[in-house]
């Protein structure tokens, strides 16, 4: 059973910018663009790469520069050369504070680097 957490004051994030947050020891990122709010896991889940500094948004898309994974952050839908979906959690914003629907952390499965199908 989730529940809506208040995250910040929406004047706090500046338009076409990516903030990290802390929600019950969960590293979450918000993105603002224009008057829409999306948040979703601090890491790509590609390779683990931290989307706070790796980031980069356009409009309502953004791209991980590190190998180019795109996703549409209206519908997290994966585009391009990206594989997988970007995760998301809901948001609302109520008299100029954005909130954020907590269940439980969102998490990828990252595949080993070790772990391939070839074996000795």
């Amino acid at each position: 059973m989730g529940e809506w957490i208040n995250i910040c004051n929406i004047n706090d994030l500046k338009n076409n910018t990516i903030k990290k947050f802390s929600v019950k020891e969960t590293e979450i990122l918000i993105a603002k663009t224009g008057s829409n709010f999306y948040a979703f896991p601090g890491m790509c889940p590609h390779m683990e790469e931290p989307l706070d500094e790796s980031g980069i948004l356009n409009s309502e898309f953004l791209t991980c520069s590190k190998h180019l994974w795109q996703w549409n952050l209206k519908n997290g839908s994966s585009m391009g050369p990206a594989e997988v979906d970007l995760l998301m959690y809901k948001t609302k914003v109520e008299d100029d504070t954005l909130n954020l629907f907590f269940e439980k952390e969102l998490k990828y499965e990252y595949q080993d680097e070790n772990d391939d199908d070839f074996e000795w």
